[in-house]
């Protein structure tokens, strides 16, 4: 650490104007840093206050993205326990998901998959129909996708639509 005292303005100048300033070295901004250590805290703090006040479905829909299957096993107590701790730790990304337009359709998607309605084949490629009347192949996954995000976007698409009402309905049916 290098200290430099007030009085050796001409060192502060050529440390402020040094290419390896913010690189090699950088200088102590307090201010600077409490400020950003403030908006991490109050970024989390939010995510906690958003997480706690999650209505129960809402609560399920978040936890079923976030979890998986596994939320189906889990009480309401260890799943607002969860996304505390989630939110905790990773704030920014419990705000995006809680208020994500698509949030619904990825929990339905979950719900349908959960249901056994979908099936995944091929190493989780390949999506099929698993209906009394309809076993075919839905859809393919394309590479690298994940297969809920690309179940959605399908059921968002021409093609997918009136699987989608007909899947909505069936699920309205079993609550």
């Amino acid at each position: 650490m290098l200290v430099v005292q007030r009085e050796n303005q001409v060192l502060q100048q050529f440390l402020h104007y040094h290419p390896g300033n913010g690189m090699v070295f950088e200088e102590v901004d307090n201010a600077k840093d409490a400020s950003e250590e403030l908006a991490s805290v109050e970024l989390t703090i939010d995510a906690q206050v958003l997480a706690k006040n999650l209505s129960t479905e809402k609560l399920l829909s978040v936890s079923r993205i976030l979890m998986g299957a596994s939320v189906n096993s889990m009480t309401i107590p260890e799943l607002k326990r969860d996304i505390l701790v989630y939110a905790k730790n990773n704030p920014e990304e419990l705000i995006d998901i809680v208020n994500d337009p698509l949030l619904e359709l990825q929990n339905e998607v979950h719900l349908f998959i959960d249901n056994n309605w979908l099936s995944f084949r091929n190493n989780r490629r390949d999506v099929y129909y698993n209906l009394p009347g309809n076993k075919k192949k839905m859809m393919s996954v394309p590479f690298n996708e994940d297969p809920y995000n690309s179940i959605s976007a399908y059921l968002q698409s021409d093609d997918g639509l009136e699987a989608y009402k007909y899947l909505k309905k069936r699920l309205k049916k079993d609550k």
